[in-house]
């Protein structure tokens, strides 16, 4: 659920960048004006990005998660009925606003859940969900433009995310820290899950503390003198 929420954060960064000239082209609007339109979204996704990380270790994760998603689905429905350049830059500037808050926590969310030996690959693919998103941006526009419109990829952008959202209020785990700092019992789901993450780190944990054994009693081994067999050479001269 999180790489999705970061797949379609990356789809609605990405999209306006191959919509500029079509909604130039629409509005009458010079495409060299375009520039704070592209700055609008990535100022508002830098803001929320350094904000609702600390907000999240005070309220919890699920619900800015889903709060961000539903944000950037809004608006992102709103930026397709948009007539003029100012309205471009205010919708732009507060669908970043949802992409930035959804960021930091679905990546501090996939670190808790997962393995402690993989967590930097689970967090690793997660940050692939960006430019994969892009990538869908950019083949959906290709295809979605001379059908329908500039418009159509906006909606596509807006309508996933409301889905995605409406989705994660029932499927997504709350934050383990957060429910252990506050004393709440954990959902059954989180449960499972934080059960099985915990086996998996204990087994971890046993097979290092074992590689370290080994390690240390082979080093310790092989740095202890030995002495030398009766009828030996020793130091070029051969023992009576």
């Amino acid at each position: 659920m999180c790489g999705l929420v970061l797949l379609l954060d990356g789809f609605d960064t990405q999209c306006i960048g191959f919509l500029a000239p079509s909604i130039s082209d629409t509005l009458a609007i010079p495409l060299k004006n375009f520039g704070p339109v592209f700055s609008a979204g990535l100022i508002g996704l830098m803001i929320a990005a350094m904000a609702m990380g600390p907000l999240a270790d005070r309220w919890g994760r699920k619900w800015p998660v889903v709060l961000s998603a539903l944000t950037f689905a809004i608006f992102a429905l709103m930026t397709a009925r948009a007539v003029s350049l100012e309205q471009l830059i205010t919708f732009r500037f507060l669908t970043g606003l949802g992409l930035g808050g959804a960021m930091p926590n679905v990546v501090a969310l996939t670190s808790e859940y997962s393995p402690k030996r993989l967590q930097a690959v689970f967090v690793g693919m997660l940050f692939c969900g960006m430019p994969l998103g892009a990538l869908v941006g950019g083949l959906a526009s290709s295809v979605m433009i001379p059908l329908w419109g500039w418009r159509s990829v906006f909606y596509l952008g807006g309508i996933l995310p409301l889905a995605i959202a409406i989705i994660l209020v029932k499927a997504l785990p709350e934050s383990v820290r957060f429910l252990t700092a506050r004393g709440k019992r954990f959902p059954k789901s989180c449960e499972r899950s934080r059960r099985k993450s915990a086996a998996q780190n204990s087994i971890s944990r046993r097979l290092g503390e074992n590689a370290r054994t080994r390690t240390k009693a082979f080093l310790s081994g092989a740095s202890s003198p030995k002495s030398e067999p009766p009828g030996r050479f020793c130091y070029g001269f051969r023992s009576s």
